[in-house]
């Protein structure tokens, strides 16, 4: 074995992640408006504050911008560039999570952390994505593995000035989000460890005085920025984003009802498939103080239970939001699984693992039948065999690691879900992104040269399909998103040249409306609307009484024959 493991896992990680950032354009609603932030700060130079589609975007702090940047400028404006720092932050915070395990069981157990934290389904989507979630991971690990330590062989100088940098990082990064640590994870560990550990009451007080100096630095940008844009920085990024989505579900995420209150339970079930076979006898043999020393179940409690019932009552609700737990989930599988193979377990704890079956394998082939299924309610003909393929995989992977499970063959099953992840990982990156690629509507409108031969300067507006991927993948300006058909209608009767991004249907009202007030349609693409799972035709139209400066039909508008723009579907048009 190499005398350096985890650095060689980290940097397989890490090739990995950068592979899969490769594969594809820009995706949904977040990763656009991240990316054309990062894209406007190179080339305005304004590196205060971060502007999109036209507006201060101010809902997550500076730094991420700042750290796209860098590679916007060495690679140009691409979803690669602006990926970069994701998958640097997926490797990152897979090594810490990996020295952590050493230092608190093994280098075997760090190592097999590190394979569940990587390969699972929301480390996956975070790791590849042009957000800030896998870098603030990677800064939170950081102040994890600072706090064992600290716990392990006392706090240092250094300790403490490594906190503060790390709680300066994670608040520039994400705000409130800085908190996590120094306020929702250290003091509960100390409390549970309080008669065990050599570190006393001021060291709480001393991690929030680096929390207190964490906030100055924070404040050395807010306040300037701030001023800058008329108080829009703190009102958008404190009393909208984190007192607006406590109070009140935002954008459709969450509800009052009681019945969210398992969500991120159920999310965990979903996103940490399949380490979830383990995790029934790792709370078991936690709670029963059967899993490694005092230290080692006072940090997984205090890890993941005070962060999941902060999220619980905090009214917005999305997965992502429990990524900064993932680590510990993959700690205590770890754990599990080694002393599962060691017969260290109490019956009771042999129980509880035998009945994760429960919890994974309906997860297992729900998964691998909707990927059989889905690809044929619509005509997305280039997806059905990756997506039959990634099907066969995760069937034949819960199968066989239930059948290893149940004979108590734990390092054959652990084996069998990571050798299936990362099969499903390769064919992800390698096929299906790919292969998704030709239903995304906005780069298809990107590469048609219909839309490119009109004015850079030309007015352009979305209705029916008010997605950010618009701005990004165009790369002309800004898109003015019409709410409401008083806007649309509002918009089509100014006298100035204009273009128009369209579904199908919101026309087909409009012209129920208005008439067909003369509209010249320059291209029209068919293809997936992402956010809603659905297939839309979206058309681009020019207003009315202007000459169209592309060839169109007004009475049949049909897809350009442009080999960038998605096949329609059978019998379409």
């Amino acid at each position: 074995m190499s005398k350096h493991p985890l650095l060689i896992a980290a940097l397989l990680i890490l090739a990995a992640y950068l592979a899969l950032a490769a594969t594809s354009t820009v995706w949904g609603t977040d990763e656009p408006r991240f990316s054309g932030a990062a894209v406007n700060m190179v080339r305005s130079g304004n590196y205060l504050y971060a502007t999109f589609n036209g507006e201060v975007r101010a809902y997550k702090p500076i730094m991420i911008y700042w750290l796209m940047s860098v590679p916007v400028r060495l690679f140009g404006p691409t979803a690669f560039a602006c990926r970069f720092w994701s998958p640097v932050g997926a490797a990152l915070a897979c090594l810490l999570t990996g020295l952590i395990g050493r230092r608190l069981f093994d280098e075997r157990t760090g190592l097999m952390a590190m394979v569940c934290l990587a390969l699972s389904p929301l480390m996956i989507q975070c790791g590849a994505a042009a957000t800030v979630d896998a870098v603030l991971l990677a800064v939170i690990v950081g102040a994890m593995l600072t706090f064992v330590a600290a716990l392990q062989r006392g706090p240092s100088v250094g300790h403490y000035a490594l906190l503060l940098v790390l709680t300066a990082a994670a608040l520039l990064l994400k705000g409130p989000a800085g908190l996590l640590v120094p306020v929702f994870i250290i003091p509960p560990t100390w409390w549970l460890l309080r008669r065990q550990t050599p570190l006393r009451f001021s060291y709480l007080v001393w991690v929030e005085v680096m929390l207190l100096l964490g906030v100055g630095v924070f404040l050395v940008w807010a306040l300037p920025a701030n001023r800058a844009t008329a108080g829009v920085v703190l009102h958008q990024g404190i009393s909208e984003h984190v007192v607006g989505r406590a109070l009140h579900p935002m954008e459709g995420h969450g509800t009052y009802s009681v019945t969210m209150l398992p969500y991120y339970l159920l999310a965990v079930l979903a996103a940490f498939f399949p380490w979830t076979l383990y995790l029934p006898g790792a709370i078991s043999a936690t709670l029963g103080r059967r899993l490694g020393s005092p230290l080692v179940r006072a940090l997984l409690i205090g890890w993941t239970i005070p962060v999941l019932g902060l999220l619980t009552v905090v009214a917005t609700k999305l997965p992502h939001y429990a990524l900064p737990v993932w680590p510990a989930l993959a700690l205590a599988v770890a754990a599990m699984c080694q002393a599962a193979s060691r017969g260290e377990l109490a019956p009771r704890d042999e129980a509880w693992l035998r009945r994760g079956v429960w919890f994974m394998a309906p997860i297992g082939v729900l998964l691998a039948v909707g990927l059989a299924v889905w690809p044929w309610l619509m005509p997305t003909t280039a997806i059905r065999l990756p997506a039959a393929l990634i099907a066969v995989v995760f069937l034949a992977m819960t199968i066989l690691a239930v059948r290893y499970h149940r004979r108590g063959s734990h390092t054959r099953a652990f084996g069998t879900l990571a050798v299936g992840m990362a099969l499903f990982f390769a064919l992800a990156t390698g096929v299906m992104a790919p292969a998704l690629e030709q239903y995304k509507i906005g780069p298809a409108f990107g590469r048609l040269p219909a839309i490119q031969s009109l004015p850079r300067d030309i007015p352009m507006a979305a209705s029916g399909y008010r997605r950010s991927e618009l701005v990004f993948s165009l790369d002309r300006g800004n898109i003015e998103m019409l709410m409401g058909a008083p806007a649309v209608d509002a918009w089509v009767q100014q006298p100035q040249p204009g273009l128009l991004f369209i579904s199908d249907r919101a026309l087909r009202k409009l012209e129920e409306r208005l008439g067909p007030q003369g509209m010249k349609v320059v291209a029209a693409v068919e293809g997936l609307d992402f956010e809603e799972a659905r297939w839309v035709k979206v058309l681009a139209v020019q207003r009315p009484g202007h000459p169209p400066t592309a060839p169109a039909s007004p009475a049949a508008p049909t897809s350009p024959p442009a080999p960038a723009a998605p096949p329609a579907p059978p019998g379409a048009g």
